[in-house]
């Protein structure tokens, strides 16, 4: 009993065995250093430093994996390292809120920002707004015939002079002038697609003579090859009057009308058509700052992202332009629709007017 109870314990030869050798050569490596006080600038620092980056490389790691461990075991320790790295991230994350939440503040994106951007938000979609409310303002204004002498166009800010010249339509010309694009697509694998597409545009000029005075007329509209359909084939000879609006500082004018004088019709020509609807149309700019003023609210507030399901601030900015972007477009085409079909009704018989107390004149 007292011999058993005096027995040495025996030695753990396993332990001795599978010691780790890393942490033997470590301290012995660390002897080699001399003793006393240790800076961070110190030999002795520094190769410590240098071994601990050495261990934290991926490459080591992936190395002794593949060396020392079947590939089942490899795929269940990756998804517990997943595991406790999700935890970890949900841990500082916790802890993060809890932080905030003492503080006072609010987890939002805004209030992560710091006050220079936070002020440079602010200036930008301030900036914004004010180009916004600029085209507003314009598209709240006249579009339409004056009573002026001379007569005018009103058109938002712009003021177009109308001019315009009756007489017989005389020198009539059509050609049509076509320009081919060739388009090729290669693939990877060495095969090569080959697109051609041609555009043509018909062009028709002639002179209208009145007492001896002349006004050259020169129209273009887009049709296809072999079309016979021209728009003013049938007026040689005939009495024709043109009507064109000039803007404000500039020479040249745009057609908006064709028409036989009295009570003849109006001619259905394509470039009067398009003159117009450009005219009276809204601004195409303002679709910029409808873009930037959606990228600052889309980064800057995180209620957005909840129906976007996109976290980064960046792109649910991104996001959120793009939608500001369709919303304009409907705006445009919705404007645009609305203000072609008054000006047909109430704009165009008062143009008639004008150009017809022009002639007798």
């Amino acid at each position: 009993m007292g011999a058993a109870g005096s027995r040495t314990p025996r030695k753990n030869r396993f332990a001795t065995r599978t010691s780790p050798k890393p942490g033997r050569i470590r301290t012995q490596a660390l002897t080699a250093f001399p003793s006393g006080p240790v800076s961070l600038d110190s030999p002795r620092a520094k190769w410590v430093g240098s071994i601990d980056l050495f261990e934290l490389r991926p490459e080591l790691y992936e190395e002794l994996m593949e060396r020392y461990f079947s590939p089942a075991f490899q795929a269940e320790h990756r998804a517990i390292m997943v595991a406790r790295g999700q935890l970890a991230a949900e841990g500082r994350n916790a802890i993060n809120q809890g932080l905030r939440d003492l503080n006072g503040v609010s987890d939002t994106n805004w209030d992560r920002m710091s006050p220079a951007v936070q002020e440079g938000a602010i200036t930008f979609g301030v900036l914004m707004c004010g180009l916004l409310a600029f085209g507003a303002f314009r598209e709240l204004r006249r579009f339409g015939v004056t009573s002026s002498d001379p007569p005018a166009l009103r058109a938002g800010f712009a003021r177009y002079r109308l001019a315009s010249f009756t007489g017989i339509v005389t020198d009539y010309k059509v050609w049509d002038k076509s320009t081919s694009t060739l388009w090729e697509r290669r693939t990877e694998g060495g095969h090569v697609s080959r697109y051609w597409t041609t555009d043509t545009y018909r062009h028709e000029e002639f002179d209208l003579v009145h007492e001896g005075e002349r006004h050259h007329v020169h129209t273009s509209h887009a049709t296809f090859a072999g079309s016979t359909m021209t728009e003013f084939e049938r007026e040689p000879g005939r009495m024709l009057t043109a009507v064109w609006a000039t803007p404000r500082f500039r020479k040249a004018g745009r057609y908006i009308m064709f028409r036989e004088p009295g009570s003849g019709p109006d001619l259905r020509v394509a470039v009067a058509s398009s003159s117009i609807s450009r005219i009276i149309a809204p601004r195409g700019w303002t679709v910029l700052p409808a873009m930037g003023l959606g990228f600052v609210i889309g980064s800057s507030i995180d209620a957005v992202g909840s129906w976007m399901q996109v976290s980064s601030p960046t792109f649910r900015g991104f996001g959120v332009a793009i939608v500001a972007a369709a919303i304009w477009v409907g705006l445009y085409v919705l404007v645009s629709t609305a203000r072609e079909k008054r000006f047909e009704a109430r704009e165009v018989p008062r143009l008639r007017e004008v150009v017809e107390a022009a002639t007798k004149q």
